[in-house]
């Protein structure tokens, strides 16, 4: 069991992370050298993360060996979690808000990316749980922290995990405001004020980043599924089929996530993403989105 300081544990992260990103070839092996790097820290959920998506990869014939699939099955035996307190344990006993200025924080590179993707774990759990529900404040925050990575040309992988973190925060906030079962009578105009205002801010940010088409990958590499529970959400508080409040969000998602996330230099899970992001959609409201996609 390891005894060195909890700072010289958390460059032991970085390095890894910055290798991850520098060296793909051997992403399995650095990846099962993370999982351990977080078990010294204590960090359980991250390092069975990590071990899991190099299980994932060594499926993969681009990284299947012998040793490959060997080195992550002793992995799964091997790697030790630390008793000290990881970072979820420490998080656990954090506010909404402070999670959420930490992950800010993060973004602007003045705090521990790693740090606030494991608080952010503990906040989606706690969203899902129905433990917490963000003020709209605080979700349009991590909204424009999502954005912020996002315009950053080239994430490493540090960003890129950040960035997903902050994207399955924000969408299971946004998915916990659908109306149950899209029923009339528990539609709320509070709430589908506070998600349209959501949705345009997402608009908004597209429409700045119009001729950025690494902006536009990124953001729909990472933030379909919470693009989708934007607009599905906003859809199951409108008054169909009178109310004209979704054409916007529906003219967006076919006009601009759909149409990206289906590029050819888009990846597979992109794709799924996207396209289970367009059924849901035209569950929500056929009308609309027949004719957001004829006119998209």
């Amino acid at each position: 069991m390891t005894t060195e300081p909890a700072s010289q544990l958390q460059a032991n992260v970085d390095r890894l992370t910055a290798q991850l990103q520098a060296a793909s070839s051997d992403a399995p092996a650095l990846l099962l050298q993370r999982a351990q790097a977080y078990g010294d820290l204590g960090e359980e959920a991250l390092a069975r993360e990590d071990i899991a998506r190099a299980a994932a990869l060594v499926k993969d014939p681009q990284y299947s060996s012998p040793d490959s699939v060997a080195a992550v099955e002793r992995a799964v035996r091997e790697v030790t979690i630390s008793p000290r307190a990881g970072a979820r344990s420490r998080h656990a006993q954090a506010s909404d808000q402070e999670i959420v200025d930490l992950a800010v924080k993060a973004v602007a590179a003045v705090g521990s990316q790693c740090e606030a993707k494991s608080a952010l774990m503990v906040l989606e759990q706690r969203v899902l749980a129905g433990k917490s529900v963000l003020a709209a404040k605080q979700v349009r925050t991590l909204l424009s922290a999502f954005h912020d990575l996002c315009e950053q040309i080239g994430l490493d992988a540090g960003a890129t995990e950040m960035a997903s973190a902050l994207a399955s925060c924000v969408g299971a906030a946004l998915s916990r405001l659908a109306a149950p079962g899209g029923e009339a009578v528990k539609r709320d105009p509070a709430t589908a004020a506070m998600l349209a205002d959501i949705v345009q801010q997402i608009i908004d940010t597209w429409a700045k980043n119009s001729t950025n088409g690494a902006f536009k990958q990124q953001a729909c590499r990472h933030g379909t599924r919470m693009y989708t529970a934007a607009v599905y959400s906003l859809s199951t508080h409108q008054d169909k089929p009178t109310d004209s409040g979704l054409q916007p969000a529906f003219n967006f998602y076919i006009g601009q996530i759909w149409l990206v996330g289906t590029l050819a230099t888009s990846g597979p899970n992109e794709a799924s993403d996207v396209c289970q992001g367009m059924l849901r959609l035209l569950t929500a409201d056929r009308a609309q989105f027949v004719y957001a996609f004829v006119s998209a």
